[in-house]
Order: C-alpha cells, then structure tokens, then sequence
C-alpha cells in the first residue's frame, strides 16, 4: 500500500513442481535481522528478489536460504526453513529476522514446530521448506558455502 492510500495487486502463475527432495543454496549475502519490514511480508525484497533472479538459470533450484547478521540461519526467499529433531520440526525464532509465514504459525501452534536458532550447519543432514501455498517438502544444500558478511 502506498502513502496515498493506493495499492496495487499482482499475480504470478504457480509453476508446477516435481516431486521429491528440493535443492537449496545457501546465500553469501546476510540479511539484517533488525530491519523492520522483517515481520511483514511486503514486496520491498531487493535481496530476496537477486537471489531468485541469480537461480531464474537453475531450475533444479528451488530457494536461496539467509544467515542474518550473527550467522543464523533465517529464512528462504521463498519459503520458511524448518530442521527435524527428535520427531519435532524447529523453525528459527523470529527475532533471527524470519517472516511470520502462515505454514510457520499453524505448525507452531499446533505443537508440530517449535522455535529454535538454527545454523548453516543444522542442515547438513537435511531439511524442510515450507510456505502456505506449497506445504512442507523436504530439501538439501545443492552447494556447501558459509554465511558471510556483505
């Protein structure tokens, strides 16, 4: 919503998927957990949007996964990262500058997710992403690459 009170919608078709594992990258880039719009999902998104763009060439990519500032692992570009523990699936907090997706409530409020600060190296023995409009799929880093700082 603009200022003036003006909006502007957008729709982009969902592109179908096959099944099975889905293939990750871990960005170089770190985003800044502190910033404001992280509790709202907005379209102001530069580094979100680059990543995706850097990926557009790579179909066998699904999402570009963010550290913030303290090496934590955060979010994707497109989806919410979650790491299986003992039956239980732990999501990071949203203080480490992860959207509030709605898939991330209601498996935190039904008791199936619980949050907890994730590292690069949480994932070394896969994960899941997840958003509302693809549900929760299991995933792995196509590429090994540290958080570092921009």
């Amino acid at each position: 919503m603009a200022k003036n009170g003006g909006f502007q919608a957008t729709a982009t078709p969902l592109v179908s998927e096959t099944a099975g594992t889905r293939l990750a990258l871990l960005s170089p880039s770190r985003i800044d957990s502190r910033h404001p719009l992280r509790r709202h999902k907005t379209t102001l998104r530069p580094q979100y949007e680059a990543a995706l763009q850097d990926i557009s060439a790579r179909p066998e990519i699904f999402d570009v996964l963010f550290c913030n500032e303290r090496g934590e692992i955060c979010e994707g570009a497109r989806s919410t990262v979650f790491v299986e523990r003992d039956g239980r699936l732990l999501t990071p907090p949203l203080d480490s500058g992860a959207l509030p997706g709605v898939l991330r409530a209601e498996l935190l409020a039904s008791g199936q997710a619980v949050e907890a600060t994730l590292y690069p190296a949480d994932l070394a023995g896969g994960f899941w992403l997840g958003n509302a409009v693809r549900d929760l799929r299991p995933a792995r880093l196509q590429e090994e690459m540290p958080c570092n700082a921009t």
